[in-house]
């Protein structure tokens, strides 16, 4: 056989180094660089579709290591030195002694409570991986099948449903759904609430799902934030429609319904369920007296709502939630038409006649702190006059005063207190709204 040439002994040495396809591929630059484009990396940057900086960093390194082919295989990124956990056995037991009190909360609910204890940051990471080492896990056997899942999702990853963009106001919907509680031959029926957007839960036992029932649950959800409840959306027609109805009319609450099969709709009432199951219902807190569960339940509510932290409220709990947004609500409170017209009418009217000389549309909008449009706008949506021909107007009726009262002012000098520092000015506009000029409205005055 005729000896091989450089560039066959190449994809020879490829071949018993089991090389992968993109080392193999790398081999076949060098070829081309070489053998056709004749040592042009720009021609052969073309040929294979790549950049020259990838290039000449793999050209570089075969070249420098004489050409060996074992140079082009790829090379681990992982880092020579790798950090090390820094915990120290003090936050080690503090994180036990939280984890321990607060088995269900997760490691960035724990970070928050970490640092409202004992005044200290600490990262998600060491108190995660504390957990590991003692495994502290409130279900082990379920944590084991979590992580089997979690390892078959990393082979076979799916693309995450796209999330609806919601308008984010309190209140403005609540998700509810009904929890049975079987024990032995007892039947017992939780009906459960969460704000769609402050995660705000509550929930209460009954014996039945009567007319009466249903309408008491709506009343003290109502109860308790003080407001009214305007949508509701539920998951099941089935479960709600047969005794919820008169409740939803007698409180003008609007009701709609999940589509069939789409459980991404509720996933606020269910995270809100299997929290009351896994957190407080399956730790031995099960009654079938209502009385004594609803007394106890009432207990977690509390410490669900002003003390856990919240993942989706940026680890708020619901409440400081709800002061936060209700806060910036009050803030950005619209003032309505009729509330400005009679604002900046009330403002007027308590003017002395000293002021009058000064008022303005824009000392109005500084003195009530509203903008100059919004004023024009308003005031012209709601009055049959623009806001300048009420100042027009205003401004007349104390010109007649001064008129009237002071004769030892002249005309002239009526004008100026009044904010007119144009004689031919005042007289135009004294006579478009009375029909005479100043002067005869004194004189046909005196002659009274």
């Amino acid at each position: 056989m005729p000896p091989l040439n450089k560039h066959e002994q190449w994809r020879d040495c490829a071949d018993s180094l089991k090389l992968e396809a993109q080392e193999r591929f790398r081999v076949e630059w060098m070829i081309y660089y070489e053998k056709e484009a004749e040592w042009n990396a720009g021609k052969t940057c073309e040929h294979f579709g790549i950049s020259k900086k990838t290039f000449y960093k793999w050209l570089n390194r075969f070249i420098g290591s004489s050409k060996d082919i074992e140079s082009l295989k790829n090379i681990s990124r992982k880092p020579h030195v790798l950090r090390s956990l820094s915990i120290n056995e003090t936050q080690e037991d503090k994180i036990l002694n939280l984890r321990n009190k607060y088995m269900h909360y997760g490691k960035n609910k724990l970070k928050i409570l970490y640092k409202k204890k004992y005044g200290e940051e600490i990262s998600c990471w060491k108190i995660e991986r504390v957990i590991r080492k003692h495994k502290l896990y409130p279900d082990k056997k379920r944590q084991s099948q979590i992580a089997g899942k979690f390892d078959r999702a990393r082979v076979n990853s799916k693309r995450s449903f796209t999330k609806l963009e919601k308008n984010k106001n309190l209140w403005f919907l609540f998700r509810m759904d009904i929890l049975a509680i079987y024990w032995g031959n007892t039947k017992r029926y939780i009906l459960t609430a969460v704000d769609h957007y402050s995660k705000l839960g509550y929930a209460r036992m009954y014996k039945t799902k009567s007319q009466v029932v249903e309408y008491d649950f709506l009343h003290r959800l109502n109860h308790l934030i003080q407001q009214p409840l305007e949508n509701i959306a539920t998951g099941s027609e089935k479960d709600f429609t047969q005794h919820f109805d008169i409740a939803f009319n007698k409180l003008k609450t609007n009701i709609f319904f999940s589509w069939v099969n789409t459980p991404k709709h509720g996933t606020g009432i269910e995270r809100f369920i299997k929290t009351l199951e896994y957190e407080w219902l399956f730790d031995g807190n099960l009654d079938v007296d209502c009385s004594r569960f609803n007394k106890n339940l009432t207990s977690w509510l509390i410490e669900y709502n002003f003390k856990r932290p919240h993942q989706n409220l940026n680890y708020l709990t619901p409440i400081e939630y709800i002061k936060r947004e209700s806060k910036k609500a009050r803030l950005k409170k619209r003032i309505s038409p009729a509330d400005l017209v009679e604002r900046i009418t009330d403002y007027i009217k308590k003017l002395e006649i000293a002021e009058i000389e000064t008022l303005s549309v824009d000392r109005i909008s500084m003195d009530l702190n509203v903008d100059r449009k919004k004023i024009w706008r308003y005031f012209k949506k709601e009055d049959t006059i623009t806001l300048k021909e009420h100042i027009f107007r205003i401004k007349i009726i104390h010109a007649t005063h001064l008129l009237r009262y002071n004769p030892e002012l002249t005309v002239k000098q009526v004008a100026e207190k009044i904010g007119y520092n144009s004689y031919s000015y005042f007289i135009q506009i004294f006579k478009e709204h009375l029909g005479f000029t100043p002067g005869k409205y004194r004189e046909s005055e005196k002659k009274k």
